[in-house]
This record gives structure tokens, sequence and C-alpha cells, in this order.
């Protein structure tokens, strides 16, 4: 809950808003502030299915097990410490980058109303094409 106090406190110096308690309520809640019930009614709310992120997963344990693989070669090897830090280095951005297009899809919504359809992604700045 810090981080989401810590980034209301952001929002609201940036913008110059008043309430913290208000924007940190609305943190996840965007789908219910881009609809006006009054207008239109939601129909489904759901995320992309979880198959778009095998080509990320693939890639990701493709590079891991080489990483390791080679890691396993340049060990037996004097003088190359150095080769294999680099290797296990490039093994964990591949994961970051992995848990990165996982959150990223995660916070990817599809909202279907009865007048439109949108899709709202963004992880640190919600966007509504």
């Amino acid at each position: 809950m810090a981080i989401a106090q810590l980034i209301a406190a952001a929002v609201c110096v940036r913008d110059g808003c008043d309430d913290v308690l208000a924007v940190l309520e609305m943190i996840g809640h965007h789908s219910q502030v881009l609809l006006d019930p009054s207008v239109e009614r939601r129909v489904i709310r759901v995320r992309r299915h979880w198959a778009m992120l095998l080509p990320v997963l693939l890639q990701t344990v493709g590079i891991v097990l080489g990483v390791f693989l080679l890691s396993l070669l340049v060990a037996g090897v004097a003088g190359l410490w150095l080769v294999q830090s680099l290797l296990w280095y490039v093994a964990v951005g591949v994961l970051i980058r992995l848990a990165w297009k996982v959150l990223h899809w995660w916070h990817e919504v599809l909202i279907v109303t009865d007048k439109r359809f949108m899709i709202i992604s963004g992880i640190i700045e919600t966007k509504t094409p």
C-alpha cells in the first residue's frame, strides 16, 4: 500500500489536487471513471488472452537456458569470470523484460459498452486511445 500512496502523492503534486485519499481510492478503478452510467452500460470487461505472452515466455526460457549452458561452458575456463557475470546479467535483464510484459498485459483492459469499445492500457500512466 505504501507504493500506491507514493504514486497518489506524486499525482497530486503533479496535478495540484488537494485530496490524496481520493486519488488513492481511484487507483485500479479507471474503468469506472471512464464510464458514465447515465449514458452507457458496460457489457464486458476483460483482459487479452494469456496466450499473447507465449512468444515472450518462450524467448525468455530459450535465452535463460542458453545463458545457463554457456555459463557451464565458460565456468571451466579460468579467467572468464567477467563473461560469466555478463551472461547472468543478460539473463536477469530478460527476466525483468518478461516481468514488464506480464505487468503490461495485466494492466491492459478491454471494455465493451453498449455504445463503444475501449482498450485501456498503461502501467505508470493510463492511456485510452
